[in-house]
């Protein structure tokens, strides 16, 4: 389940984060068998808090959507 999401972590990140829409595109494009209903999940994000490995940041520039980014969690 993490594991696409910690390579899309490796090809996207900007700054140590990586932002969760640009994950799912390339998700979606490299992997498109992996969906989050595939793990009982009704989205990335509720895969990213469901599995514990990550961290989870909201950001939201004035009048724009709030946007998701996320990194792995250091042991």
């Amino acid at each position: 389940m993490c594991c696409c999401l910690r390579e899309a972590e490796t090809k996207l990140a900007e700054g140590g984060w990586t932002r969760l829409e640009a994950s799912i595109r390339w998700i979606g494009g490299t992997y498109p068998e992996q969906t989050p209903k595939r793990y009982g999940c009704s989205s990335w994000r509720h895969v990213l808090h469901e599995s514990r490995q990550f961290e989870i940041r909201k950001f939201q520039a004035d009048n724009e959507r709030t946007t998701v980014w996320y990194r792995s969690k250091v042991s």
